[in-house]
């Protein structure tokens, strides 16, 4: 017995499926089971990776013989979002991860002479006039409590307070627009169902924790907020939906619409006003919160897209705006580029403007790898909104590293 999403090499055997539903060769739905049939699932975006902070509802079991073992997947069409065409076609990779080799079995072909993953895969249709249906999702809730708790939000007079049968009611909504756009709302919304922060080690840590978002409302479509799609800019995000720690209201609309990918976000949060003692001047106060993300893809998994911005507090603002670029140069090379500009308005801090300007190259090939990041951020660009725990950055940096394969029964890479 193990976790849930505990399939990892290189402990386990696993087979993998990947769905490319939009056959964009961009965004995937992947799935992981283990010969004990633990599942895994995430979200798969191109040179970005898996993001395993992804669930949905499938079905799988396992059976393990003599000669090996059985997977089987069941996947409701409900469970995922696609274009509903007359003549669908879908991409698909299958991969057998084999612990005992470290080694991993691909079909179709997926040779590590080409950088990518979907720009190799295979195509599977016959989904003719297939859709998920209506989906929509009403989740309600009530909840009681009775506790007792210390009040510190003033260190000079920590005192208990008792709070007899508290009430908490809430809506959580979903509503799938043409098979791909996605709605989400939630009102007066509960997380304690959501697993606690995985432990990290802050010892001698100069900056902030990065801790992944677990909460359901903030996962659907997930990706489809990223500033860019490559894994290379994890250091400084434009989102961090764990800034709102405690909404009392969101919405979010996600999805793909042809080449336009999109997503949009409003939501408050009340935590900046429950943080401080009743008697303070921000006691009550929400921040408010809206993002908005749209991208083009274009060519040969190449990309050009926008993002905005804003969280609002008590009469301080922070702004942030810009644009990313994704370009495939080669079937080995791949370049990125985000520049963005932040406007910051504090009463205590006054007027502040920054910049922050990230670009990559990225070449992959059997025999070598090779990766340039270059970063300039200004002492003065703030995201409230976002994930950079480090300013006034000026790098270059790059890493080379060739693989030899002699030709041999044993050794096959040195």
């Amino acid at each position: 017995m193990t976790r849930r999403e505990a399939v990892t090499p290189p402990d386990d055997d696993y087979v993998e499926l990947t769905l490319d539903t939009f056959h964009d060769q961009r965004h995937g739905f992947l799935f992981d089971v283990n010969p004990r049939g633990m599942q895994a699932d995430a979200l798969w975006t191109e040179d970005g990776g898996a993001d395993y902070s992804f669930d949905t509802v499938w079905d799988s079991r396992s059976e393990v013989k003599e000669q090996g073992f059985l997977i089987w997947m069941s996947i409701a069409f409900r469970s995922l979002r696609f274009h509903p065409t007359p003549d669908p076609v879908w991409g698909v990779t299958l991969m057998r991860y084999i612990a005992g080799n470290d080694e991993g079995d691909y079909w179709p072909h997926v040779s590590s002479r080409i950088s990518g993953r979907l720009n190799q895969e295979g195509t599977v249709s016959g989904f003719e006039n297939v859709s998920p249906g209506r989906n929509l999702q009403f989740i309600p809730y009530a909840s009681f409590r009775n506790f007792r708790a210390v009040d510190d939000r003033d260190p000079r007079q920590p005192r208990f307070n008792r709070i007899n049968a508290q009430g908490k009611a809430g809506l959580d909504a979903k509503i799938v627009f043409h098979d791909s756009l996605v709605l989400d709302t939630t009102i007066n919304p509960d997380f304690a169902q959501v697993e606690s922060d995985e432990p990290q080690n802050t010892v001698n840590q100069r900056f902030e924790v990065f801790f992944p978002e677990k909460r359901p409302f903030f996962l659907e479509n997930s990706n489809f907020f990223g500033d860019t799609n490559s894994g290379v800019f994890d250091r400084s995000r434009l989102l961090f939906t764990r800034r709102i720690a405690a909404p009392t209201f969101g919405s979010r609309l996600t999805g793909k619409q042809g080449p336009w990918n999109l997503g949009f976000l409003v939501a408050d949060d009340r935590s900046p006003g429950l943080t401080v003692p009743d008697f303070s001047p921000l006691g009550g106060k929400r921040a408010y919160f809206a993002v908005g993300r749209l991208s083009h893809d274009f060519g040969q998994q190449n990309s050009i897209g926008t993002i905005y911005t804003d969280r609002e507090f008590d009469g301080s603002l922070n702004r942030v705006g810009g644009f990313d670029a994704s370009f495939r140069l080669s079937k080995n090379w791949t370049s990125w580029y985000r520049g963005v500009v932040s406007s910051t308005s504090d009463p205590s801090l006054g007027y502040l403007f920054g910049q922050n300007h990230e670009a990559a190259l990225d070449g992959k090939g059997r025999r070598f790898y090779y990766e340039m990041v270059l970063q300039d951020i200004t002492p003065n660009f703030r995201t409230e909104a976002g994930f950079v725990p480090r300013t006034d950055i000026r790098s270059v940096s790059q890493y080379y590293h060739f693989y030899g394969r002699p030709k041999g029964k044993h050794l096959i890479r040195r």
